[in-house]
């Protein structure tokens, strides 16, 4: 680089090298004061033993550390790359507002989490996007990031092949599913509404009180159950109704279910076009029969 008065000028190469006289490092950029030990602003590459890059930085530095806003990248042992982080540092690590970007062993892109880092890792509010082999969206996470997962309430959307929103939960979850608390509401291809679940979940699986909703084609709605849950399905008691398509009701089981299907003691009532009780049925059920 260039010198004046003993003093480091603009911008310089330094070289570091480990005992075995191996590169270990190299900074391009400016010095603080003139120094020759002090990074101020550039890129720096670091090396392993056999002299493959494992990561390079480009940014600010502080004690010759990243600090303030930059840009690390690392690669693995093929070279490939594994994460590429840009935002905030300090101390040489991920802190403040960032965004991390997650790689698979080929190289795609895997995950994305954006939002706030402490200390290297996420921490408070943030988003994980996920995606498959081909790089196409397939889910989204947005929460409270605590001790590597996300806990509380949280909003999860999955996607499709297209890019088009299949489903999306709003409410409690732990360690990535849905737990406690919450709705889920799930779309056809066009972006229509086909059912909505409001009530508790266990492990991702409505679990518990809840009620569940089908919506047609027009987005009205086909039928209601509010009841009882297990492993996703209608289990113990609850009341279960169907409308016609002008909202009218058509029919109504009010009673015991088992594995998604009336079973045990229960009520039936079918109603006319006007709403008129029609016939009504009270006694067993098993497997959904009569």
């Amino acid at each position: 680089g260039e010198f004046s008065n003993g003093e480091t000028k603009g911008e310089v190469l330094v070289t570091n090298y480990d005992k075995n006289g191996k590169i270990i490092s190299r900074f391009k950029g400016t010095m603080i004061d003139g120094s020759f030990d002090k990074y101020q602003k550039g890129s720096l590459t670091a090396y392993d033993s056999r002299g493959n890059i494992i990561s390079t930085y480009n940014g600010n530095f502080k004690d010759n550390k990243p600090h303030g806003k930059g840009e690390l990248i690392k690669y693995s042992v093929t070279g490939k790359i594994e994460s590429r982080y840009n935002g905030n540092f300090s101390n040489g690590v991920p802190d403040g507002a960032g965004i991390l970007h997650e790689y698979d062993i080929d190289g795609n892109l895997a995950r994305k989490i954006e939002g706030n880092f402490f200390d290297g890792r996420p921490s408070g509010r943030v988003t994980i996007s996920n995606y498959d082999k081909s790089g196409k969206l397939i889910s989204t996470i947005t929460g409270e990031y605590r001790n590597g997962k996300i806990y509380g309430n949280a909003t999860i959307v999955t996607y499709d092949a297209n890019g088009k929103k299949l489903s999306e939960y709003t409410g409690e979850m732990e360690n990535g599913k849905p737990q406690g608390k919450g709705i889920l509401v799930l779309y056809d291809k066009n972006g229509r509404i086909i059912s909505k679940y409001t009530g508790n979940f266990i492990a991702g699986e409505p679990e518990g009180e809840g009620k569940f909703i089908v919506y047609d084609k027009d987005g009205k709605v086909q039928s209601e159950y509010t009841g009882s849950f297990k492993n996703g399905k209608f289990d113990g008691k609850g009341v279960h109704v169907s409308y016609d398509s002008n909202g009218k009701i058509t029919a109504k089981y009010e009673g015991l279910f088992k594995n998604g299907e009336r079973h045990g003691e229960g009520t039936f009532s079918e109603f006319d076009e006007n709403g008129i009780l029609r016939s009504k049925y009270i006694g067993e059920y098993k497997a959904g029969k009569r």
